[in-house]
């Protein structure tokens, strides 16, 4: 991303401002998050569809920098004490557990249907 820059009436910079490249943005964005809502379901499962959505509209350089983030969520999830935590939490689900679920996931957020 490009910094900020200020322009006068005849075009010559006034001033430059370095932003932050796409890794540091991603950085700002998602590391408190995922270190600070670990212990969340809905926080993996909400970050998961987000990471899923940008990667599907990002261009291939862009999306290959959000794999880390992916990685961790996975790793993290693989270390929950139960396999239904596990299946859950690594289902993307953008509305958070028990939002409803948009069209192509489940509609019991990957956890097994309940007996009646």
């Amino acid at each position: 991303m490009a910094g900020l820059r200020e322009m006068v009436t005849d075009g010559t910079a006034r001033a430059s401002v370095p932003g932050p490249g796409w890794s540091g943005v991603l950085d700002r964005a998602l590391a408190e998050i995922v270190l600070y809502g670990a212990g969340s379901l809905q926080m993996r499962r909400r970050l998961r569809a987000l990471l899923d959505t940008l990667a599907a509209s990002a261009p291939p350089h862009r999306a290959r920098a959000l794999d880390p983030y992916r990685t961790l969520l996975d790793r993290t999830a693989h270390d929950l004490p139960d396999p239904v935590m596990t299946a859950t939490a690594t289902t993307p689900d953008s509305q958070g557990l028990g939002g409803p679920a948009p069209a192509g996931e489940p509609r019991h957020g990957g956890l097994p249907p309940r007996a009646t």
